[in-house]
Parts: C-alpha cells; sequence; structure tokens
C-alpha cells in the first residue's frame, strides 16, 4: 500500500476508534478500508457529492478467500450481513477521508436476499419477572434504568446517555438525544417510573444521570457505556436489554391497544413500516399508511 494510502488509512483508524466501537468491529472496518485502496483509486471521488459508487462489482471482485469476516466460499456470495459491514465500512471511509457523499443506503446496493424480520421478545410474564430481579439488583439504579428503558423503548446507547435535563418529572416526560441514525424526540414514561427517577434526580445537580459502580458506599465514577449496560444486563439478570426494551415494549404496547402512531412517535423509527412489522406479531393490524416502505 502507497505511502499516503497508508496515512488514509491509519487516520481513518483513529477516526473509529474514537467512536468506542467493539474492537473487532473496528479492525474489520479497517480490513475493509484496506480493501478499497487496493480496489480501486477512492481519489476519484474527491470533492463529489452524491456519488454512486459500484459496490455489486466492489463486491464481486473480492478475492475467494480474504483473511477477515465474510469468508466468500467458492461458488458463493457473502453473507448478508458481511455485504453490508462491507458496503458501510466503504461509505464511512469515502465520507471521512474524502467528503464524499452516497445518498443512498448500503442496503439498497446488496444483491441477495435481506433476512427475515423476526425479533425476540418476552412474554409479560417473563417482564414482570424481570423486573423483579432488578428491583432486587445491588446496583441501586437498575431497577429504575430498566423501567424507563421499557417505559420509553430505549436503546441501551440512549439509555446511558440520559441526562438530568433530559428528565421532566411534572410531564413525565423524556427528552430522548439521537444515536446511531435514530430521531431526537420526547417520550412519555409510566407514574411508577416516574417515582423511581424521583430520589436518582435528587442526587444529581447535572450531567449523566446514571454512573456506574456506584453503591451506597461507593459514589458512581462514570456514566455506563451501552456495551457495560448490556454486559451487566445479561450476567446479572440473565436477559438481553435490547429484547425487553425494544422487541418487548414494541409490541406489548401494540397489544394493549396504543394507537399505532403514538407507538411509532414512541419507538422513533425512521419510517411506520417497521413498527407495521411489529404489528404482525402483536397481532394487531397496522394502517395503510404504514405500509409502503420507502426502502
Amino acid at each position: 500500500m502507497k505511502g499516503k494510502a497508508k496515512e488514509r488509512i491509519e487516520k481513518f483508524e483513529k477516526r473509529v476508534s474514537d467512536r468506542k466501537w467493539n474492537p473487532k468491529t473496528v479492525k474489520q472496518y479497517i480490513l475493509w478500508a484496506e480493501r478499497l485502496e487496493k480496489w480501486t483509486d477512492p481519489g476519484d471521488f474527491e470533492s463529489y457529492e452524491g456519488v454512486m459508487f459500484d459496490f455489486d462489482t466492489y463486491l464481486a471482485d473480492l478475492p475467494e478467500n480474504p483473511p477477515w469476516n465474510g469468508s466468500k466460499r467458492k461458488g458463493e456470495g457473502f453473507s448478508y450481513r458481511s455485504r453490508i459491514q462491507a458496503l458501510s465500512a466503504a461509505k464511512l471511509y469515502l465520507q471521512l477521508m474524502y467528503g464524499a457523499r452516497l445518498d443512498r443506503d448500503v442496503d439498497e446496493f446488496v444483491s441477495g436476499e435481506k433476512p427475515e424480520f423476526s425479533p425476540e421478545y418476552y412474554e409479560r410474564e417473563e417482564v414482570e419477572e424481570i423486573f423483579e430481579k432488578t428491583n432486587r439488583c445491588t446496583y441501586p439504579h437498575c431497577h429504575a434504568m430498566t423501567r424507563l428503558g421499557y417505559d420509553c423503548i430505549l436503546r441501551c446507547a440512549e439509555l446511558v446517555q440520559v441526562r438530568r435535563e433530559d428528565v421532566d418529572l411534572s410531564k413525565r416526560a423524556l427528552e430522548v438525544r439521537a444515536v446511531k441514525r435514530s430521531i431526537p424526540r420526547e417520550v412519555q414514561f409510566s407514574g411508577e417510573t416516574a417515582e423511581l427517577l424521583e430520589p436518582v434526580m435528587e442526587d444529581r445537580e447535572s450531567g449523566h444521570l446514571f454512573l456506574t459502580y456506584e453503591t451506597e458506599s461507593r459514589e458512581g465514577v462514570k456514566p455506563f457505556e451501552p456495551e457495560s449496560w448490556s454486559r451487566h444486563f445479561r450476567r446479572e439478570h440473565n436477559a438481553k436489554f435490547h429484547k425487553l426494551a425494544r422487541h418487548s415494549s414494541i409490541i406489548h404496547k401494540l397489544q394493549d391497544g396504543w394507537n399505532f402512531g403514538d407507538v411509532y412517535l414512541q419507538a422513533r423509527h425512521q419510517h411506520p413500516s417497521m413498527t407495521a412489522k411489529y404489528a404482525e406479531f402483536a397481532g394487531v393490524e397496522a394502517p395503510d399508511w404504514a405500509e409502503e416502505s420507502p426502502f
């Protein structure tokens, strides 16, 4: 690899490492970026806007046995997940290193069958059992975090970055900050959750609401990372937070008779067609305006 290309890769590695991703994901993104440099001259994209990068040709030209995730077997294509990751890495690399902009989502370029949507979710009895466990957890704010996540349909990354100023107890409202490609929006939580949050709010003058390693004898030392909260939930309660707070909450709210539009807004999906997919599992009918996906 030429000197300038190597410098770009090193700079890209630093940029993605700053995102605090899983180290394995960072390594795979770097490998895909290196493959992109070897495959073509990204300099052609410099200063372009709305570039349509030929991802299908790029993937078709990959070697038979690449030394990274998603090995291509003879006569077979890459898995859907590997193709998405390859394209996502290439898109991010072109954006960060060259300022190139791609107008279409990467999944539009992926040939092959997309995996069937089948969300894992807990039955109501299982949710209550999880709540009982979190209520007895040695981490004092675990129950409040879990109830807030379930009420507001929060992702791990959204929950751990909740700040004191985001919570309005009088309105029982939370201003959810955008993460990933999510949409920032004010959402509601229950009176029971408000009672759990009240003592937490009293202990915080400002900043992140939930800190790690906090016990009665030891103050919290830093905000949770999404991975550490997810790991805590699995280890201490033998449960998956995303499965509880996202999949289960959406399905249960639809089954409880919530207005479809309200669930769509609370879940902060990019398009109601995603909420409509959950409606199928909830056994309720989505409105006609939600069925047509723009993707």
